[in-house]
């Protein structure tokens, strides 16, 4: 229930959903295309997660429209075309808000998680 309110707040404050801050922090490595975050975030969620391709891209399209990513068509001249996304100054900003919202909620479940350690 804690956590639900905090994402709450999160959204409020700064106007991002948990997959968007996500999205947000793979591209701080590099520009990247849409099926590239998809498949990123399938390996560091190992299973846990299976994002789905149209909900990143729909993130994408949230995050460029609030001004957090910008994005060019990168043109190829084999195969198809990509939309690479590059995280803007406002994105950056969000970002170092976001992480700061991360680093509490992993205070609240590494609390709770000693407290469920004490009883096994």
């Amino acid at each position: 229930m804690v956590f639900l309110w905090r994402w709450h707040r999160l959204r409020g404050e700064l106007g991002l959903s948990p997959v968007e801050l996500i999205v947000l922090l793979l591209l701080t490595e590099r520009k990247k295309y849409g099926y590239e975050i998809t498949q990123e975030l399938k390996g560091w969620f190992d299973g846990f997660w299976i994002p789905n391709v149209g909900t990143i891209y729909h993130a994408l399209r949230r995050l460029e429209k609030k001004g957090f990513v910008t994005s060019h068509i990168q043109h190829k001249e084999e195969g198809l075309d990509r939309r690479l996304y590059t995280v803007t100054e406002k994105g950056e900003t969000a970002i170092k808000k976001g992480v700061e919202h991360f680093r509490k909620q992993l205070e609240i479940v590494q609390r709770l998680v000693s407290l469920i350690e004490k009883h096994l």
